[in-house]
């Protein structure tokens, strides 16, 4: 039975020598990447020539024309991709972070994964204490404001009350005037 690096091998294009990226399969039944076929393929004589065993295949039209290798498709499937992985150089299977891409093993993506929650935790703790703090503080503000506007407001009616007694004696006063004057012309 084959191991995993033996079916990895399959599944690296003897090119580019990474994991086949759409293996187009050659006349003569090589498969390589398509991108790799591009950069191999003669515009002017539209050949293509097997860089394996140098048999010549012609296409009309370009790579893009050659057919897929199914085959190595379903295999690629089925087969995750193992690599080593960039924080504890095992190799493994990488799985790609959805929050900022990276890839890693399982084992590291968990951990990184937790640091990311803990940090985003830390933020938003620290978001919110700055928020009550802000909040105080426009409370405090309020407050003062408030003070003020309550202090405005009992002095307009002690003023206006004051005001109110002055005009009720000066009425009286009228009154009283209005009353002597009445009796002098009488």
């Amino acid at each position: 039975m084959a191991n995993v690096y033996q079916i990895e091998n399959l599944l690296q294009c003897s090119i580019c020598l990474d994991r086949f990226q759409t293996p187009k399969v050659l006349s003569c039944q090589h498969t390589f990447c398509l991108i790799c076929l591009h950069r191999t393929f003669n515009t002017q004589s539209r050949t293509l020539t097997c860089p394996t065993c140098r048999k010549v295949t012609i296409l009309k039209q370009g790579p893009d024309e050659l057919a897929n290798n199914l085959l190595l498709i379903n295999l690629m499937d089925v087969q995750p991709v193992k690599a080593k992985c960039p924080s504890c150089q095992k190799v493994e299977k990488l799985t790609v972070c959805e929050h900022c891409n990276c890839t890693k093993c399982t084992d590291c993506n968990e951990k990184h994964i937790n640091d990311i929650r803990q940090s985003t935790k830390t933020k938003l703790d620290e978001l919110k204490n700055t928020n009550q703090n802000a909040l105080k503080g426009l409370l405090k503000k309020r407050n003062s404001f408030l003070n003020y506007f309550l202090d405005f407001i009992f002095h307009f009616n002690i003023r206006q009350q004051h005001d109110s007694i002055l005009l009720t004696k000066q009425m009286d006063i009228l009154k009283q005037l209005d009353a002597h004057e009445q009796a002098l012309l009488a």
